[in-house]
């Protein structure tokens, strides 16, 4: 061919190309491969009128590149584009090409699309303003995104799935970090009013679990105290921007170090 130059994903397309629509029988292992580009080149010397053939319909198959630049490498992106892509092309590559992975196999599969290729363009923005769509939705998981507590958080929501909600984790699996969540919760389409439920509940169960953990070496007491004491006890705690227990708290441990005004105090009502 009068192109010389390596180009992956042209090579991968022709591989597929005369595999699929010329019967060139090649091994599975080879699509992917370093063999890939020996292969094709083999058959077209063997087969030299394929060439002008390929030449004609790679323009009829293969879409420009900018079309595709929004498509990576993500894992998350690659398992949410897989299920949709598999639909929208009927092509089915993933268990027949253990060599074409991740973006490639993607890329593949709607370069391999015998759609004409208005259509295919159409599709292709179609699903790329979905997957927008889609992540735009994240804002509702950004309280697992917390740079402090995100990942304890993420954990503690699916242990609370295991055992809250069992039919629902089998499906999503398990997830230890936000990008994991995300793509768990990608598995399951819930509907706006099931998911804010849900997150609700597993945020309720967090603030729970955190409240039982700060009170840890405390108890409750109740005192009653003097409409006076408790007027003193309000000003305190909003000049300093402090709760009531822990302007008690501050001055019982400071009157304890340092004894300055308890000492004695019965002589001062003598």
């Amino acid at each position: 061919m009068s192109d010389t130059t390596s180009n992956y994903r042209r090579d991968i397309w022709m591989w597929l190309f005369l595999n699929e629509y010329r019967d060139a029988k090649f091994h599975c292992v080879g699509c992917g491969g370093i063999s890939m580009r020996q292969m094709v080149a083999r058959h077209l010397q063997e087969n030299p009128g394929h060439k002008k053939d390929i030449l004609a319909r790679r323009d009829w198959f293969m879409v420009p590149e900018g079309e595709l630049a929004w498509i990576t490498d993500e894992k998350r992106q690659y398992e949410w584009l897989f299920e949709r892509l598999q639909r929208m092309t009927g092509e089915n590559l993933a268990p027949n090409f253990p060599n074409l992975q991740g973006r490639n196999l993607l890329i593949a599969m709607l370069d391999i699309w015998d759609s004409p290729l208005k259509e295919k363009i159409v599709d292709i923005k179609g699903i790329k303003e979905h997957w927008i769509y889609h992540k735009n939705g994240d804002i509702k998981f950004k309280w697992f995104a917390d740079a402090s507590e995100g990942e304890r958080r993420c954990r503690f929501a699916s242990d609370w799935l295991q055992k809250n909600d069992r039919y629902l984790a089998r499906s999503m699996g398990v997830f230890e970090n936000y990008a994991e969540l995300l793509i768990c919760f990608d598995k399951k389409n819930l509907n706006s009013a099931e998911l804010k439920l849900l997150l609700m509940n597993i945020r309720r169960s967090w603030n729970r679990q955190s409240s039982r953990e700060r009170q840890v070496g405390k108890k409750q007491y109740n005192f009653v105290l003097s409409n006076k004491v408790v007027e003193c006890l309000d000003k305190l705690a909003e000049d300093h921007a402090l709760r009531r227990a822990q302007v008690l708290e501050l001055l019982i441990k400071k009157e304890f170090e340092n004894g300055a005004y308890l000492a004695g105090w019965e002589k001062r009502f003598e």
